[in-house]
């Protein structure tokens, strides 16, 4: 019993001092690499093709680079914050980027994909895919 009790104590050190920070985790994720926008649904309606050729680049400082063949596009700012949960996009109001100018809920993210849906419009979703 002893042996067991020692495993368990053993299993929830190792297991608290791996977690890690929700929110380490995704500007780790986010910050690592080019992405694009996969899927943009307004209302429940496909919006995707406003995103067309858009490549994102998230840099640590809370920029964002706008890329896009033939045009010049503003940088944009971004903040996660709530542990992870929340993030904050702005490129101002100018169209189709300022469309996203605004707080996200993180949905879920991994390695390559991050889906956020709008707080004030939760029909409001964007996936956002790693080149």
């Amino acid at each position: 019993m002893r042996k067991l009790v020692s495993f368990l104590a053993l299993l929830l050190i190792v297991a608290i001092g791996g977690c890690h920070h929700r929110g380490d985790d995704f500007t780790d994720t986010i910050t690592s690499g080019t992405w694009w926008a996969e899927s943009y649904f307004e209302k429940g309606d496909d919006h995707t093709y406003l995103f067309t050729g858009y490549v994102f680049t998230f840099l640590g400082d809370g920029t964002v680079t706008v890329n896009r063949p033939g045009t010049q596009p503003p940088t944009g700012y971004w903040n996660e914050y709530n542990n992870g949960t929340r993030m904050e996009f702005n490129f101002g109001s100018a169209n189709p980027l300022g469309k996203l100018t605004d707080t996200w809920a993180i949905d879920q993210f991994h390695d390559d994909e991050i889906r956020f849906h709008q707080l004030s419009a939760p029909a409001t979703v964007l996936w956002l895919r790693k080149i």
